[in-house]
């Protein structure tokens, strides 16, 4: 389950309202390269089975193409992205730096090879570096990250641990003046949850009625019920956590800056959820390993950021004693 910027107090399928629905849906994963959204909760994207909610369209209409304007880093010293990382179908970025020309010399003797040119975009260089960093976090065994949400009167927190097929997650917060909170345990295809009336219904989802009367206690929910194991489940593996930092749209680079004591190099989009722009910016080290260090978005003054640590440190994942079943029942 992940924290999801978006526009208070609108309707959704499965009840709650935009913002509070979405929280139970990534903004930035997807589970196949065709890229969804919920129409009417601008971050909603499905991650897990493929299910998505009813009036979706193509993620990329929500993104803008921006300038490239500004000036990418002329070198990244020390950085170093892994050549090959299995089951990780993407290009890692190229060793020419962004923006530059590589020319080999003319020869000298008969049929050498003749002078060549090669140019690579800031564009390009940005998408071949964040390529980069995902496949380095997708190469690690587990993960540590915290995403906070907060504006449009809400303040809403997540701690999650992600292994390969487990891991656990807290969500906190306030909406309104009341307090919400969820607590989740991934175990391979079953999801655990345990939750207060608020959050059971605002985040998970579940009826006021069901949500009052399961509160406090444990229940599982299996992956055959897709759509909800889905929302659950997003975040708490590595795979899916790190979909998040998938940015789309035309990238450009950031001045390098420290976030936490550690140098960083940032890539940025536009964005145009329901007609109001917005950024996303991702933060990777900008030596060693190109790991993610911060995700960013803000859009409509709801500002969602994560941070990445604890690389390898594996979840604490324990089945619950005493575990109910989920209901159908229990869903609007």
């Amino acid at each position: 389950m992940a924290l999801a910027g978006g526009t208070m107090g609108v309707e959704v399928p499965g009840g709650g309202d935009s913002t509070l629905a979405s929280l139970a849906v990534p903004r930035w994963r997807v589970s196949s390269p065709t890229l969804v959204l919920a129409a009417i909760a601008p971050l909603v994207v499905m991650n897990g089975p493929a299910v998505a909610y009813a009036g979706t369209l193509d993620r990329t209409t929500r993104f803008l193409n921006v300038s490239n304007a500004s000036s990418p880093p002329t070198s990244v010293p020390g950085l170093t992205t892994p050549t090959s990382v299995p089951g990780v179908a993407r290009t890692a970025p190229a060793t020419a730096t962004a923006g530059t020309t590589t020319t080999t010399p003319k020869a000298t003797t008969p049929g050498a090879p003749r002078s060549t040119t090669t140019t690579t975009s800031p564009a390009i260089a940005a998408s071949r570096l964040l390529a980069g960093c995902i496949a380095a976090a997708n190469a690690e065994p587990a993960l540590e990250w915290r995403g906070t949400m907060t504006g449009k009167g809400s303040e809403l927190a997540e701690v999650t641990v992600a292994g390969r097929v487990d891991g656990t997650q807290t969500v906190t917060g306030t909406r309104a003046g009341g307090r919400l909170s969820v607590n989740i345990v991934l175990i391979g295809q079953k999801a655990y949850v345990l939750g207060n009336p608020n959050g059971l219904r605002a985040l998970v989802g579940l009826k006021a009625t069901a949500a009052t009367k399961e509160a406090g206690k444990w229940f599982v929910v299996p992956a055959s019920e897709q759509q909800l194991f889905g929302n659950l489940a997003a975040g708490l593996t590595v795979s899916s956590a790190t979909q998040q930092l998938d940015l789309m749209g035309a990238l450009r680079f950031l001045p390098e800056t420290t976030l936490a004591g550690t140098a960083v190099v940032g890539i940025e989009t536009a964005t145009l959820a329901t007609g109001t722009p917005g950024t996303e910016m991702v933060y990777m080290r900008a030596s060693g390993v190109p790991l993610p260090v911060e995700a960013v978005q803000r859009s409509q003054g709801v500002a969602d950021v994560i941070t990445f640590s604890h690389w390898g440190v594996a979840p604490v994942a324990t089945v619950p004693s005493s575990a109910g079943r989920f209901a159908k029942s229990w869903l609007p």
